[in-house]
């Protein structure tokens, strides 16, 4: 389904590979979504179900989103990603964390909701949570991130709830809560003061 993206994607040469020029490939890539639909083996993770395909240079995966599902609140440690909305309707919302105040500052104005065809940038060292903004439809997004994931140490998560803070260690296999309690340096209680802004 997706052999003429991986293609391009291996092709680009250093210069090539930026999160705009990435961004722009699949800007023009039409995905059916038929074929998507027709994915049943993967990976479930945090409440959603991830379809990673082989790809040398990139991460590339679908995800489907069930009606109402979240990511967690993670950090990109290290690496961009691009998503292309597949089908349904998904939102990003953004935060700031500065550490020497233990803030989590949460930025309203920007749950932006997306549509298919939309592509949102994730720029390095971003700390969001993607939403299906459905209670009743599926959404099934591609993703695209550069440079390959080979790890998760050091990637931050934020448990708005119980304001913790997870640091992941190498054994983590994804950015989520999910992982085996071996999979975190460690979990800090009361670790940061949430505080909503309209940015």
């Amino acid at each position: 389904m997706l052999q003429n993206l991986i293609q391009q994607l291996e092709n680009l040469e250093g210069h090539q590979i930026s999160l705009g020029y990435v961004a722009e490939i699949l800007e023009r890539y039409i995905i059916p979504i038929p074929e998507a639909e027709t994915l049943t083996i993967g990976e479930y993770t945090s409440g959603y179900r991830k379809f990673p395909v082989e790809c040398r240079e990139f991460n590339v995966s679908l995800i489907k989103w069930p009606p109402g599902a979240s990511s967690d609140v993670h950090q990109h440690n290290g690496f961009w990603g691009v998503i292309k909305v597949v089908k349904g309707q998904i939102a990003e919302q953004v935060f700031e964390f500065d550490e020497p105040d233990r803030t989590l500052t949460m930025y309203d104005s920007d749950y932006i909701p997306y549509g298919p065809g939309d592509v949102l940038l994730e720029e390095t060292s971003a700390i969001h949570k993607v939403v299906n903004c459905s209670t009743s439809l599926e959404a099934i997004t591609l993703h695209v991130y550069y440079p390959v994931i080979f790890d998760y140490d050091n990637v931050l998560l934020f448990d708005l709830e119980r304001k913790r803070i997870g640091i992941l260690n190498s054994e983590a296999t994804g950015s989520c809560w999910d992982n085996q309690p071996h999979a975190f340096h460690r979990v800090i209680e009361n670790g940061f003061r949430l505080v909503e802004s309209e940015y």
